[in-house]
């Protein structure tokens, strides 16, 4: 049988070291469920066309399709001045 050089000893501690490390990651990532719990007034609704909607409060609300467009800019925005 072989003995180790100090070299592949080290190796085999680096591998076996880097392999705990990974396994521990992924188990910590599974182990943290965090639940976020959104107050009623800040509830998602979801319309169908045609059907009436009574605002809680006053504010703006825009259709998924504005909403889409809006963020879309606001993101191109953020990247054009990340990239300056």
């Amino acid at each position: 049988m072989q003995t180790l050089t100090g070299k592949s000893s080290r190796a085999l501690r680096s591998v076996l070291l880097a392999a705990l490390l990974m396994t521990s990651m992924s188990w910590s990532g599974c182990a943290q469920r965090r639940v976020t719990i959104i107050p009623s007034v800040d509830a998602e609704v979801v319309l169908r066309g045609g059907q009436m909607f009574e605002v809680p409060h006053d504010g703006v609300y825009l259709s998924n399709d504005r909403y889409r467009r809006y963020r879309r800019a606001i993101a191109d925005q953020i990247l054009k001045e990340q990239s300056k």
